[in-house]
């Protein structure tokens, strides 16, 4: 039974605005596709397309970075907007921005997109191989960060990275923080470090 003070007809009105305005409610939530099996996958030429997609993360602007895989289960990295897919490192290729390597392959870690640059826990392929790395940078800017043999800092002219640990995190104003375990003198010790 309906309060007297509440008309049937109030209800009426507040149940008819409710359902008017449910649409447009919805649709600032619309799901939207962005990439799916078979699109092209661009920078790659010919007729090479998305298979399986996975790892994937946004950023505060609405820029995806995906992890994919493509050829004969090749992975790669691409970047992606409601209206732009751009391509970033994949297995095999060359890394423009570091020469002498190409991109080994993704690590496990994950991988992060902040203001548009990204943080991938991958492997370089080159002389020496780096077998764990942390790449940072938008695309066509990844810079080499941390990795297996190469120096940390901080701590003394014989310390290395050996094995890059399960944290890496990059803010808006372009700062990393990951954790890694240490080789001294180029062997494994039982020490890690924040940086």
């Amino acid at each position: 039974m309906v309060p007297a003070a509440i008309s049937r007809a109030a209800i009426a009105a507040v149940l008819a605005s409710l359902c008017c305005s449910w649409p447009a409610r919805c649709a600032e939530y619309r799901p939207e596709i962005l990439i799916r099996s078979g699109d092209p996958a661009p920078g790659l030429g010919g007729d090479e397309t998305f298979n399986l997609l996975t790892n994937i993360d946004i950023d505060s602007a609405g820029t995806i970075v995906v992890l994919a895989y493509v050829r004969d289960h090749e992975q790669g990295f691409w970047t992606a907007t409601p209206s732009e897919i751009q391509f970033v490192a994949l297995g095999g290729e060359p890394i423009a921005e570091l020469p002498g390597f190409r991109f080994g392959g993704y690590q496990g870690i994950g991988s992060r997109i902040e203001s548009g640059r990204l943080l991938i826990h991958g492997s370089l392929i080159g002389s020496p191989n780096i077998d764990e790395t942390l790449l940072y940078g938008p695309p066509g800017g990844l810079r080499l960060v941390a990795g297996d043999g190469v120096p940390a800092p901080g701590i003394g002219p014989d310390v290395s990275f050996r094995h890059l640990m399960d944290s890496i995190y990059a803010n808006r104003s372009g700062e990393v923080m990951f954790t890694a375990q240490l080789n001294r003198s180029g062997i494994p010790v039982d020490e890690a470090g924040l940086w």
